[in-house]
């Protein structure tokens, strides 16, 4: 049965990368592949020279089928050269799989295998455009693309590019920089307390400035005369009552933060006025359809009415507004609206060209709609100034941006805004690694400082960080928030800006969120450091083979920390003994988050959950206790982002006592069911937490979790 529960809150320190090298084979039964030559194991070349990996194998009941040639662990950026998946590694990528986005097979005689032999490869690959430094690859043979259970076997390749290293800038006077966060709809308090407690945690943890969302699929997040609130449209999700920028405002004068609202330009999917006025939504080519909610700038009703609203927030006293450009709820991707009566009889003025019925150059014509966008912030930043408030915006490095084109230079050029933030989409941050990354961020600070403007970059917590503590832990995920921040600071910045640092769902993890936010806070302070891009993430899979592994074996980290958990203690220090680690009296541990398999819908899931563990006291036990937040059914149109809301609820899947072993660790299991999948509800994310007996301490030596 589902209940809500609160959990307390823990630190962890450290988390130490396990080798690629280990069990680097892969069997199944009979089947199995060899690598008999591999290498070089080391490879010294200078920058822009070529190097040769080659690989010869053989297969016992099955045959090789390709290759792989990739980073050994996710990187952060990717050198010229080769490709990067969405999982953070680099690769060698085959022509052949062009198509398989996912797919790192080198073809075996394929388009880059230079050795003509079976089962052989030869791979040639140029530094031309690397950084200078040491570069950690995989060079696997494996079945695939053949299907059934993977087999492999891999070898390490050093690659060392000689050369110097940039060296960090000094600064004898730095200017002060702002650490900035979102509070995307997310990420949001919903009651006084406790917004006030996140506003003075996030002051006591270096942020200078709060970025509060004002909309959300076209409803406020307050309640407002002008548009239709959340309240209205969802009561019982979120409080009509509920004024978030009047508390935002009051909360973070008190502490001496900035407050600004964030506002999205393309954000009104459910708009009340949009709804009522179909005339001014998007329009397509043919003039046949409109765009669900999508306002076109080029109509004075249409900048009127977005007037009205700004006025309603400058009303609270916020101190500046943050454009942004990325949130599209109801705004198109493709090029197919956009062709409303105002935009295109200027077109035609300025071009002769009737677009409706003519063939057009579409970046000119992308131009003109950015054009009409660009103006109103022009305008609205003048208004705001009136008001003693400043003004910011988001863009991507690219001009393209939904329907319009909006370039950065030419937002700089016009002084629109007082402030740049780049980059806003997804992964654009790893373009600031190598030397073309720190020759971009580099200009952005250039062009923005010529024309008398701030410029501060703007980093992704969510997807980042998330996927770093949830394989490796807190301490991993607090270190890439550091490198991250100290990278970008080597730049003449005015500061950064982070989006949603609520990585997890506050409710369960706040503890991880608030850690995360202290380090940037202090690596703000810190003595900015490059990256090459090419250090290692942390996103290290701790499932084998069905099990999931809660740091299998453990050991202690920097700080006298095991790592990988979150640890509650009662002021006494863990001590490591031959057999594991001696937990005191009364400590707790807890998990980072972590994916479990299940046997699919409407079957109830058996585990075993096992405990290597001893104790010198007789009659001891543990309390071992398995969650996993759940998510409520909502309607799409109510918004499936209310998920984050009261209504989640967190299940328990285990709550249960374990007899401790007299004498050395030894292995105490339990099988238990973890309850039917619920649908989408169905929480595939867990934490364990395992409370140890008051009375004497207990050695653990690992702790794991297998699906029966």
């Amino acid at each position: 049965m589902a209940r809500a529960v609160a959990l307390a809150t823990g630190i962890l320190f450290c988390v130490v990368l396990p080798s690629s090298g280990a069990d680097s084979q892969i069997t199944d039964g009979g089947r199995v592949i060899r690598i008999l030559a591999a290498g070089p194991s080391e490879i010294r070349v200078k920058p822009g020279e070529t190097f040769e990996v080659t690989c010869r194998a053989e297969g016992t009941g099955c045959e090789v089928g390709s290759f792989m040639l990739r980073s050994q662990r996710p990187v952060r950026t990717t050198p010229k050269g080769l490709k990067r998946r969405n999982d953070g590694y680099v690769f060698l990528a085959d022509p052949a799989f062009a198509k398989e986005a996912r797919n790192m097979c080198l073809a075996d005689n394929g388009a880059l295998d230079h050795d003509p032999a079976k089962s052989a490869g030869k791979f040639v690959i140029s530094t031309a455009g690397w950084m200078p430094g040491v570069y950690g690859f995989d060079i696997v043979a494996h079945i695939r693309p053949a299907g059934g259970a993977y087999v492999c076997d891999r070898r390490e390749v050093r690659v060392v590019v000689e050369g110097q290293q940039p060296s960090n800038p000094v600064s004898v006077t730095p200017r002060p920089q702002t650490l900035a966060l979102n509070v995307d709809f997310n990420c949001r308090r919903d009651d006084e307390p406790e917004l006030a407690r996140f506003i003075r945690a996030c002051a006591e943890r270096g942020v200078t400035r709060l970025n509060f969302r004002a909309l959300m699929m076209g409803y406020t997040e307050h309640p407002s005369k002008v548009r239709m609130s959340w309240g209205q449209a969802a009561p019982d999700f979120v409080d009509p009552a509920f004024d978030l920028f009047r508390l935002a405002v009051k909360y973070c004068r008190e502490t001496g933060i900035e407050c600004y609202v964030f506002y999205d330009l393309f954000d009104t999917r459910n708009d009340a006025f949009a709804k009522a006025h179909p005339e001014f939504r998007l329009v397509s080519r043919d003039g046949k359809s409109t765009c669900q909610g999508a306002l076109s700038y080029a109509y004075p009703e249409v900048r009127a009415y977005f007037d009205r609203y700004i006025d309603e927030l400058l009303d609270y006293g916020v101190d500046g507004f943050m454009f942004c450009t990325k949130s599209r709820h109801g705004m198109p991707l493709t090029r197919k609206y956009g062709f409303n009566d105002p935009v295109v009889a200027a077109f035609s003025k300025r071009h002769g060209v009737d677009v409706r019925t003519e063939k057009y150059d579409q970046d000119k014509w992308l131009d003109l709609q950015g054009e009409y966008i660009l103006s109103w912030v022009a305008e609205t930043t003048r208004r705001i100034h009136a008001r003693g408030g400043q003004t910011s915006i988001t863009l991507p490095s690219f001009k393209r941006n939904h329907y319009a084109n909006l370039d950065w230079r030419e937002v700089v050029r016009q002084k629109a805004v007082d402030e740049l933030h780049t980059s806003c989409w997804r992964s654009e941050e790893n373009q600031l690694f190598g030397p073309e990354g720190s020759k971009r961020l580099q200009e952005y600070v250039r062009v923005c400082h010529e024309n008398g403007m701030k410029y501060s970059p703007y980093l992704f917590a969510d997807m980042t960080l998330r996927r770093v503590y949830s394989r490796s832990g807190l301490a991993a995920a607090c270190e890439e928030t550091k490198l991250w921040t100290r990278h970008v600071r080597c730049a003449d910045i005015d500061g950064i800006m982070w989006h949603d640092m609520d990585i997890y769902e506050r409710h369960v993890f706040d503890f991880v969120n608030e850690a995360v936010i202290r380090a940037a806070g202090q690596a703000m302070k810190e003595p900015p450091a490059w990256m090459s891009g090419w250090e290692g993430t942390g996103a290290n899979d701790r499932r084998t083979g069905g099990e999931t592994l809660f740091n299998p074996a453990l050991e202690l980290g920097e700080g006298g920390m095991p790592r990988c958990w979150n640890v509650l203690l009662p002021g006494r220090a863990i001590t490591g003994t031959e057999h594991g680690l001696a937990m005191p009296g009364g400590s707790r541990i807890e998990s980072q988050p972590a994916s479990i398999a299940r046997d699919g819908k409407d079957k109830d899931t058996g585990y075993v959950l096992r405990l290597d563990m001893g104790c010198a006291t007789p009659g001891q036990a543990v309390r071992v206790r398995l969650i996993r937040p759940l998510r409520p059914p909502v309607d799409y149109e109510i918004g499936r982002h209310l998920e984050h809301r009261r209504q989640i609820v967190v299940d328990e899947m285990l709550s249960q006592e374990l007899t401790v072993p007299v004498g050395a660790p030894r292995p105490v299991t339990l099988a238990f069911h973890g309850g039917k999948a619920q649908g989408n509800r169905d929480g595939s994310v867990v934490q364990l937490q395992v409370t140890f007996p008051k009375a004497a301490p207990v050695t653990v030596r690992s702790i794991s979790l297998k699906r029966r």
